[in-house]
């Protein structure tokens, strides 16, 4: 299959109104809130970057809990339940030729095809059937029309200009207990190969390059490792680079946020400053910054 790059990620909430109220006024601009035609569920987004670097957070909730019962979205309601980010969506070309390379690999999926609540097709969702070695929930989407239609109508509604200045989505991050076998999965059934590796910090970082975006695999590095502590999955955090951190974080501070001064990041050369995930509605927020020599 050809994965695109990060399309979104999930982040499940039990009140749809309060978790967007939050990001709002952080100075993001989200999208109206939507009921998916026929479907139990409703969401609200915000999207980050360009034309050529789309990506954004769908805060996902339940109308109807017994109609999402009926539907079998058990795995959505549990994480309502808990809060924090549900799934990792990586866009696809073609959703038949996602769901023939993972029948090709023994893992089972359906298709679920998503329309607005007008009743206009947005497109397809390959979800495979049960736990895969992804190291977290993932679906493919792939959207009706592609992706650069959808990215150039998202340009002309003005939806990437947030008070917030975040440049483009840096990085995600999945906790895994078997980094080695996690990084294994994403090379031979997904196609994404390893590009680099950072140790520290009882840390071991497997980064995996998909789009512009990296995605961390992160496992323990020594048996003191507090890695071994954390709960595998997706962790709730969607890092963004920004231009100039200490302005940003001013700017966040004036919203009301408490956030922490810039410090160094595990990242070589990188700054990071953190607003935690009870502001945001269950997801933090990082800030991360460069060194340009």
């Amino acid at each position: 299959m050809e994965i695109i790059g990060v399309d979104h990620v999930i982040l499940a909430t039990a009140d749809l109104d309060g978790a967007a109220e939050r990001w709002q006024a952080l100075g993001l601009q989200l999208t109206p809130p939507m009921r998916h035609a026929g479907s139990s569920t409703e969401n609200s987004v915000f999207f980050v970057g360009g034309p050529d670097t789309e990506f954004y957070v769908e805060l996902l909730a339940v109308h109807d809990r017994l109609g999402a019962e009926s539907e079998e979205r058990h795995e959505l309601l549990a994480a309502i339940d808990r809060g924090g980010l549900h799934r990792l969506m990586l866009q696809v070309r073609s959703a038949a030729a996602a769901l023939a390379a993972l029948a090709g690999h023994g893992i089972e999926a359906s298709t679920r095809i998503v329309r607005r609540d007008d009743g206009s097709l947005i497109g397809t969702v390959v979800e495979p059937a049960g736990p895969t070695g992804a190291g977290c929930p993932i679906a493919l989407i792939a959207y009706e029309g592609g992706g650069e239609a959808r990215r150039a109508r998202h340009q002309a509604a003005g939806l990437f200009r947030h008070e917030l200045p975040l440049a483009r989505l840096d990085h995600l991050a999945v906790i895994s207990h078997d980094v080695e076998a996690t990084c294994h999965f994403w090379a031979t059934v997904l196609g994404v190969a390893q590009t680099g590796r950072v140790t520290g910090r009882g840390m071991d970082i497997r980064q995996l390059r998909i789009g512009d975006v990296t995605l961390e695999l992160i496992g323990p590095h020594g048996d003191d490792s507090p890695v071994h502590q954390r709960p595998a999955g997706l962790a709730s955090v969607t890092a963004f680079e920004v231009a100039d951190l200490d302005a940003v974080v001013a700017t966040v501070r004036a919203r009301g946020f408490d956030v922490a001064d810039p410090a160094p990041g595990v990242l070589p050369g990188s700054r990071v400053s953190t607003v935690t995930p009870d502001q945001l509605g269950g997801l933090a927020l990082q800030l991360i910054s460069f060194d340009q020599a």
